[in-house]
């Protein structure tokens, strides 16, 4: 999981010289898509650099990686296990997520690793499967995410929508308060080293999107991860509230999280895209793990059937060119790390199994095709509906991905998944939208 030892240190110490940190921000992302953090001294990082040790959490709730969104323990916490946080001291960037009077701060990625079981870390199955494309594929990738946030206001924590006063991409919103936070966060990521291509308003009722620039994987979704922390804190300095819930209100605009895909070299592009076809209903589990994400599709966003399209928005995965897609199905209530694991591995096992792609290129609305041009296309499995589906979608699956993405980290996800729709039961629906609300 990273460098030799006295690389690590020598990184660090580099950094430190170069942008002097009182303190470093140890960030990893739990299975509910909940960012957690550490605070740590540099004099503490140094040590750990030196000695490629790791921070211990403790079984505590809300530490580890198996947190559910009210952060209530699953019915399997154990106290005497221990979660141990490898920062991966080469995604160190200076970060204005968090400053203090008496110091700046930086921030780090960090890979986190259970005491009693195999590997259960989102990033680290993400980086193994990067290795895997390289070393049995040969193949390289990009990702850039196209993020959405919808700016509310929050009165006695209730998060009400702000007044229709703007449509996508119109000017008046850049004349805004919302649009002042939003300019900000990009001004911080450009400072943070953290490419951004464009950002406007995407929708009505305060919602703007920001567009990363494309980066290898593990780096796109670091970025993601600072990028959303750092919107999130912005909003709140200036007294908003930022959602980037897939479904703030049934009145306006929903939240994606569309990701876009590039594949190199291009010459199995189309096995690649053949295995994530095949393997959709079941990656959905991972990309949209909550039933407002479905809620967000059924009102007609980002397709409802497998397929894909050249520059179709109708389809839930767009071709842009070739060897680049752009991924629909995606909300920010996801672990982008496990998501875009389980995309990649899809497309790997199509490439592995040299699966011929059986959809035809769909140029149409999906709405508007009969049942005749439907079959031609190859178009004849329905995307899940609800979570329950999506993970039913994946316990039945036999293509190989659960063996592919680590079938114990896939039946933790599983685990978990199950006990926060028990969980979710227990509330009223007013409650778990406030909830939803407050954590994404």
């Amino acid at each position: 999981m990273g460098a030799k030892v006295g690389d690590d240190y020598t990184f660090l110490a580099d950094f430190l010289q170069e942008y002097p940190s009182t303190f470093i921000r140890c960030q990893w992302v739990d299975y509910s898509g909940i960012v957690r953090a550490r605070n740590i001294t540099a004099d503490y990082a140094k040590h750990l650099a030196r000695s490629h040790g790791a921070m211990a959490t403790g079984a505590t709730p809300g530490t580890h990686l198996e947190g559910i969104f009210d952060n209530t323990k699953l019915p399997d916490y154990d106290r005497t296990v221990t979660d141990s946080i490898y920062p991966d001291w080469k995604s160190l960037r200076p970060t204005a997520i968090q400053s203090c009077n008496s110091g700046a701060y930086a921030s780090v990625m960090c890979f986190c690793i259970k005491s009693d079981s195999e590997n259960i870390c989102p990033r680290e199955a993400l980086r193994q499967t990067l290795d895997s494309a390289r070393r049995d594929a040969g193949l390289e990738f990009l990702i850039g995410f196209e993020l959405e946030i919808m700016i509310t206001s929050t009165r006695d924590r209730n998060y009400q929508a702000q007044p229709l006063c703007h449509g996508s991409s119109s000017a008046a919103s850049c004349r805004t308060a919302e649009f002042e936070v939003i300019e900000g966060c990009v001004h911080d990521l450009l400072k943070m080293g953290i490419g951004v291509q464009t950002f406007h308003a995407e929708g009505d009722g305060a919602q703007y999107e920001i567009a990363l620039s494309p980066l290898p994987p593990l780096e796109g979704v670091d970025a993601l991860v600072l990028a959303t922390e750092l919107v999130r804190t912005n909003a709140n300095k200036a007294g908003f509230h930022a959602t980037l819930h897939p479904r703030p209100f049934a009145d306006r605009s929903s939240n994606a999280l569309h990701v876009h895909v590039s594949i190199d070299p291009l010459d199995k592009e189309d096995l690649f895209l053949s295995g994530v076809l095949n393997r959709l209903p079941a990656i959905c589990a991972f990309t949209m793990p909550f039933d407002d994400s479905y809620s967000r599709l059924q009102s007609g966003e980002d397709g409802l059937w497998v397929t894909w399209g050249t520059q179709n928005r109708d389809a839930p995965i767009r071709k842009i060119h070739a060897g680049r897609w752009e991924f629909r199905p995606l909300d920010a209530t996801a672990n982008p790390f496990l998501a875009v694991a389980a995309i990649l591995r899809a497309g790997l096992l199509g490439i592995q199994n040299n699966e011929t792609l059986r959809h035809g290129n769909c140029r149409a609305k999906l709405r508007n095709l009969n049942q005749s041009q439907m079959t031609a296309l190859g178009i004849d499995t329905r995307l899940p509906v609800s979570l329950s589906e999506a993970l039913q979608q994946l316990a039945s699956e036999d293509s190989g991905l659960t063996d592919a993405i680590g079938s114990h980290l896939v039946r933790r996800i599983q685990y978990v998944k199950k006990h926060q729709l028990q969980v979710i039961e227990q509330y009223s629906k007013e409650e778990v939208k406030n909830l939803m609300l407050a954590v994404y």
